[in-house]
């Protein structure tokens, strides 16, 4: 009896570390895939050519992405969309992602407007054009929006330059190595051209598996035998807010449509008065569902790799930062102190937060770290009088040299939330914070002074 129940208590053991094994696994695994979609959603962000796009456009590239933008028209659409790359280790990384522009011209509106169908058909560029031209097709037959069609193949005649110098067409590059994957995304008409794009590589001989397809508040792009045909093989996740009218747009307004593939669903944040359609909003959500995820994972499992570019500069102790915001930007404080933290680790990765010291104690335990310098950060955000919902959000920086005990460096950065939610303009501020103090540190090493 007493050997059974050591056999037992032997299994029920083995029983739960792989269930803890398992545990950590899928959190490991979602916080990957919530990497790669907060990673679209600043490509999306960056296909704009607004000042969020600019940002967003600077941000990539300091993280070492490479992107090329291309534009490519024809009487009836002007395609535009980015290439983003980077040769880094991880797989995603090795990979390639391509962000196909929303509506932003008058152009663009004439596409979406572009609502009757064609056939759906073909294995080239000019077959598709062809079949696209018929008339009378019956209903039982694939048929894709004609505006969508119209804005795709001008995006398939563009080429490109991926791996190799010399452009190639998209196509033409993944049937010749199809060790290569690239992800398809965009935002609203964007995240429609993505799946479009898709459903046509794959018709010309792309293998499905080098394709991943992510949208953001994408309408419908096709009727249900469209969707039959290309469900199965497309790998397609459609992010939506809820209460986007734009992703049942068609349904409603043409009919005939209808959408497919895997739906992810957030809810729009209480403090917002914008609608839940902006590319910002799904960026914004797109970084608090990142942060969840890799809470979690980090919970499961101590070993999670940490993100981020390695940098030069000395060790500083972090201070607790001290918050100052509205009662309704409540829920946005622990998301502000994840982004806060990867910034500050980013860019000081020498860097010790501390959770909860004594403030008496600040110094001499900065000093007996080995830490330089003592960073005391403070985030508020004031309220722009006579205009509702607009914010700014202030991240103010005091910095104590350790080896003397005096003040070194004061400064103070804000961005407003009129185009931008709170937690992107904190951010924004933050990069700001981290160009202006990594200038100063390289201005005193230049003067002699040792940072």
């Amino acid at each position: 009896m007493k050997n059974i129940r050591r056999w037992i208590v032997i299994l029920l053991l083995i029983v739960c570390s792989i269930n803890a094994g398992t545990v950590a696994a899928q959190a490991a695994s979602e916080d990957d895939e919530a990497y790669t979609i907060y990673l679209a959603a600043s490509a999306c962000v960056a296909a704009y050519s607004d000042r969020p796009g600019a940002l967003a456009k600077q941000y990539l590239t300091q993280q070492g992405w490479q992107i090329q933008p291309y534009e490519q028209s024809n009487k009836n659409a002007d395609a535009r969309f980015l290439v983003i790359k980077n040769m880094n280790t991880s797989s995603l990384e090795e990979s390639f992602l391509i962000a196909f522009t929303g509506t932003e011209t008058v152009k663009d509106i004439k596409t979406d407007i572009l609502a009757n169908r064609v056939y759906f058909a073909g294995q080239t560029v000019e077959e598709f054009a062809a079949n696209a031209a018929k008339k009378k097709i019956a209903a039982s037959e694939p048929k894709i929006h004609r505006g969508f069609h119209e804005y795709v193949q001008a995006a398939l005649t563009t080429k490109v330059i991926t791996t190799s110098t010399q452009p190639q067409l998209l196509s033409e590059w993944l049937l010749a190595d199809t060790s290569h994957k690239v992800y398809l995304t965009g935002h609203s008409l964007g995240g429609a051209v993505a799946t479009v794009t898709a459903a046509r590589l794959i018709s010309m001989g792309v293998k499905p598996g080098q394709i991943e397809v992510i949208t953001f508040g994408a309408p419908a792009v096709g009727n249900d035998a469209f969707n039959r045909q290309f469900e199965p093989v497309i790998d397609l996740t459609r992010v939506v807010i809820s209460g986007d009218v734009v992703t049942g747009l068609l349904q409603s307004v043409a009919g005939g449509y209808a959408q497919f593939g895997r739906e992810i669903c957030w809810e729009s944040p209480d403090w917002t008065n914008k609608g839940p359609h902006g590319v910002t909003e799904y960026l914004d959500l797109a970084m608090k569902n990142y942060y969840d995820k890799r809470h979690l994972a980090r919970k499961e499992s101590a070993n999670q790799p940490q993100r981020g570019i390695p940098a030069f500069l000395p060790k500083a102790y972090i201070a607790p930062v001290k918050y100052f915001l509205p009662e309704k930007f409540g829920k946005e404080q622990w998301y502000m102190e994840q982004a806060l933290l990867d910034e500050y680790e980013r860019i000081l990765p020498g860097c010790l937060p501390e959770v909860e010291p004594e403030e008496a104690q600040l110094q001499a335990q900065a000093a007996a770290s080995g830490a330089r310098w003592l960073i005391f950060p403070e985030v508020s955000a004031y309220q722009v009088p006579n205009a509702q919902g607009l914010y700014y959000l202030t991240l103010s920086e005091r910095m104590i040299d350790l080896s003397t005990g005096e003040l070194a460096r004061l400064a103070a950065f804000s961005a407003s939330t009129n185009n931008l939610t709170p937690l992107e303009a904190l951010l924004h501020s933050a990069r700001s914070m981290s160009d202006d103090r990594t200038a100063w540190f390289v201005k005193q090493q230049e003067s002699g002074e040792q940072p």
